[in-house]
């Protein structure tokens, strides 16, 4: 399960393998290690059998009378369960109740371009409910219907009592997009972010990981609350598979000509990794991890540098606090929190068979079935996360609308304002820094993209560590060639979960394989 996309690519070319073998190797190793095996809960539905076959049947015979489609042609990929995906006969529930046994209407525009690249949805990856549109404090990778995502990397799962997004964690929202790819559930999975909800999982599964600039792929058809923040994107095992994919979700011509795996002409600019430090209450502090993140980073700095790359360091950008200086808001959010009951009945309208259609609906519903969707003690049987405090925020939000207007420009125009004047200062592409720090929010304010690339392994636990890459609106592509080049000069940041291997050889004598026997 170790193939990227486009070595699979290579193997369906070749007629080593079909398309239905693929599906039928994959949902084999969902059904080994979602629910039992490993029971890592990275996806909540698998696509119907014969749906799935049907299809596949189909895409082979296409490609061999009138040839592939371009390089997902017939490739198995999973979508987070807040993407709307009737016609590939999957439920769309965001991890709620309130959605199980109701029928979205439309396929969304994202599961339309990855159909007509000739992609096969085969399942629906576990999220934090409502992705994280819910409790706060809930911890990452949490849905009532999904249960507790696991990370394939971290030795003894999410411990007891663990912050939101603590080591243990798979972290943020479209954790199960990220621990699907890890785990070989699929070579590429589709993933939403506002705030982190992409990159920092991306970062905990030891991928490849890019929100795109926001607003460059449409978000109907997605649980994308606030337009102003919520950006769609991908993960994947390599920047080349990663490229494919953005290739499709933006009906593009092919970027991987321009993935050179070379740092001529790159300069990146990493910021202080002593002040970008997530906080205690997000991610519990340990001092032997941040000791080994140093060495990591500086052995990391020192390659690349080697290799060509221009890079300046401790660049000074600015935070998530001073963005909102000078403004009665705690948090730049806030601005996209006004936003969030039209966008939720917006979503809603798109569902048939629920009667949960405003986020007061969802409250209350929430409240009538809180044995499931307000549990306590749902992990260990002592940690409590039975709040909903974000839906009765955005239920009870009493900004106006000349606030938000006002507001929204004046956080977008400094963020925006404040990442290309450093840029500028110091020549460079790009920002690096943790993918457990807040680079995500400073992206979400200035509606830039932003991606991870691995980094290593924290010795302690297992747990992947990754770093985000800032860069400008519309550089998406800067991003990716990035990403080529990083893994050019540092391959064995991204290496197969050891659990999970170790535990394959021990239940087969050997490694999985997709050649024909």
């Amino acid at each position: 399960m170790r193939q990227a996309s486009s070595d699979l690519q290579k193997l369906l070319d070749e007629g080593t393998v079909t398309s239905e073998d693929l599906i039928n190797v994959y949902l084999a190793q969902i059904e080994k290690h979602n629910r039992y095996g490993m029971r890592l809960n990275a996806i909540i539905s698998t696509a119907p059998t014969d749906v799935i076959l049907t299809a596949a049947r189909s895409l082979d015979q296409e490609r061999r009378t009138s040839g592939k489609r371009g390089p997902l042609h017939g490739i198995p990929i999973v979508v987070k369960d807040n993407i709307s995906t009737p016609s590939a006969g999957l439920p769309t529930t965001c991890g709620s109740y309130a959605l199980v046994g109701a029928t979205a209407t439309k396929d969304s525009t994202i599961a339309q371009r990855l159909a007509k690249a000739g992609a096969l949805i085969i399942g629906k990856a576990n999220m934090s409910e409502w992705a994280s549109f819910k409790e706060s404090m809930m911890t990452g990778g949490w849905s009532a219907v999904g249960g507790q995502t696991q990370s394939p990397y971290v030795r003894g799962g999410v411990i007891r009592n663990a912050t939101a997004l603590g080591h243990s964690t798979p972290a943020g929202s479209s954790s199960g997009s990220a621990a699907a790819v890890a785990a070989g559930f699929a070579p590429i999975s589709i993933a939403t972010e506002s705030d982190g909800s992409l990159v920092c999982p991306a970062g905990r599964g030891g991928v490849y990981g890019l929100k795109l600039t926001i607003g460059a792929v449409p978000t109907d058809g997605c649980q994308a609350n606030s337009v102003w923040m919520a950006g769609n994107g991908a993960m994947a095992k390599s920047a080349l598979d990663l490229s494919d994919t953005v290739s499709a979700l933006l009906e593009t011509t092919d970027l991987s000509p321009h993935l050179t795996g070379l740092w001529s002409g790159l300069r990146v600019g990493f910021v202080d990794f002593h002040v970008w430090k997530p906080l205690p209450v997000w991610v519990e502090q340990h001092d032997g991890f941040f000791k080994q993140l140093d060495e990591l980073l500086e052995s990391a700095i020192a390659k690349i540098k080697a290799d060509g790359a221009t890079v300046v360091r401790d660049v000074d950008l600015i935070t998530p606090a001073q963005l909102v200086e000078g403004t009665p808001l705690v948090d730049f959010s806030a601005v996209g929190g006004y936003q969030t009951r039209e966008g939720f009945a917006r979503f809603m309208a798109g569902f048939e068979g629920t009667t949960v259609r405003t986020v007061q609906d969802l409250v209350q519903f929430n409240l009538d079935n809180a044995a499931i969707e307000l549990p306590v003690g749902f992990l260990t049987g002592d940690t409590e996360h039975p709040g909903q405090e974000i839906i009765t925020g955005a239920a009870n939000n009493e900004m106006t609308g000349e606030e938000f207007a006002r507001y929204s420009v004046q956080m977008r125009e400094t963020a925006a304002n404040a990442v290309e004047a450093l840029l500028k200062e110091h020549d460079i592409d790009v920002i690096i820094g943790s993918s457990d720090a807040r680079l995500a929010g400073i992206a979400a304010a200035a509606g830039f993209p932003i991606g991870n690339v691995p980094l290593g392994f924290a010795d302690f636990n297992g747990r992947a560590i990754g770093l985000s890459l800032l860069a400008p609106a519309g550089q998406d592509l800067t991003i990716l060639k990035v990403m080529s080049a990083w893994e050019k000069s540092l391959p064995m940041a991204r290496v197969p979960p050891p659990m999970l291997v170790n535990w394959e050889k021990l239940v087969t004598g050997n490694n999985v394989s997709f050649k024909k026997q």
